[in-house]
């Protein structure tokens, strides 16, 4: 299934390249500092097992104390400083949550439409096709820089896309119910009135639907 966390982050990337190296640099800073910090726990065992007499006078084990002290405050200074950064990349993301919520309704969507009929099998890759096309193809977005207005324009073609590339396998009296189904998903990510009592009444008058809907 299309997480949220994977369509947020082709968006991001797409969008806002700048934030998504930000946050590649920074999930590879973590692990380096987590690695450098295993070693230098091993190196103090190591030393603390090759001791001999008083681990207080022996100078090795001292000197790997006073190396893992002043690392271990190199580190929590830098991870402070990602923390920041971070911060700001998390407040980025945000942004495009909403449209890969969406991204996974239609998804799921799509995975369900088999239930109305055995032809329709869409698959992920269908998916992450067309959402690529309206992210990186799209001429709508052409000129426009502003974030608030590419996110509407992205949002609004990829409904219409998703009807269009998937009504279009789909028998006329079947189309009804994927407007629907969309309509519906656009609605409740938006934050409008719930309209799920409207919707579903409006589903079950399609013929041949009723028995596969949920009560």
């Amino acid at each position: 299934v299309v997480s949220t966390q994977s369509t947020g982050n082709r968006v991001l990337k797409s969008e806002r390249p700048d934030v998504d190296q930000k946050r590649s640099d920074l999930l590879k800073l973590q692990g380096e500092f987590a690695v450098r910090l295993r070693h230098l726990e091993k190196a103090l065992l190591t030393s603390l097992n090759e001791a001999k007499g008083s681990i207080l006078e022996d100078e090795k084990v001292i000197g790997t104390l006073e190396t893992l002290k002043s690392e271990a405050a190199e580190i929590k200074k830098k991870v402070e400083e990602t923390d920041v950064v971070m911060e700001e990349v998390e407040n980025v993301t945000k942004i495009y949550r909403p449209l890969s919520v969406q991204c996974s309704g239609i998804f799921f969507a799509m995975e369900t439409l088999n239930q109305i009929h055995y032809l329709y099998q869409y698959s992920l890759q269908f998916f992450l096709e067309m959402f690529e096309v309206v992210v990186t193809q799209n001429n709508n977005l052409n000129g426009v820089t502003g974030t608030t207005e590419r996110l509407k324009i992205i949002t609004n073609d990829l409904f219409t896309k998703a009807y269009n590339s998937i009504g279009r396998g789909m028998f006329e009296e079947d189309r009804l119910i994927l407007a629907n189904v969309l309509s519906q998903i656009y609605l409740k990510s938006s934050g409008t009135l719930n309209l799920d009592a409207e919707f579903n009444y409006i589903l079950r008058a399609t013929s041949g639907l009723a028995k596969n809907l949920p009560p």
